[in-house]
């Protein structure tokens, strides 16, 4: 009897699994984390409102919270705010190319005044 039970909680899990995939890109998330992760631009675009407030107010949880994410986006392992995979269509747009450059010299900036204040 407790393996029909058992079988039973196993397919009612599995029916209330989502399926399908989510309009929010994966790319976009990701660009979102790197560049302003820290206070919390991927959570709120992910749909996750009140998650991305608490990471807004401790700065990405002062880097790890913002590091956190974005290993979990970069692996494809966080899904949107209603547990749908990400959209994994990335396109070179001329946007994206702005986006990545400025976040790419946004970096080496940080990079080079560190240095020098050192």
């Amino acid at each position: 009897m407790s393996e029909v039970k058992e079988e039973r909680e196993r397919w009612i899990q599995e029916l209330q699994r989502p399926t399908g995939e989510s309009d929010r890109n994966w790319g976009t998330a990701v660009l979102l984390s790197f560049m302003f992760g820290y206070v919390g631009a991927d959570r709120f675009y992910l749909g996750y409102v009140e998650s991305a407030i608490l990471k807004l107010v401790t700065l990405g949880g002062l880097g790890w919270w913002w590091l956190w994410d974005l290993i979990q986006l970069a692996t494809g392992s966080l899904p949107d705010g209603d547990g749908y995979p990400l959209k994994r269509d990335i396109r070179l747009t001329p946007g994206l190319v702005v986006l990545v450059s400025l976040g790419v010299a946004g970096v080496v900036l940080l990079l080079i005044s560190l240095a020098m204040s050192s």
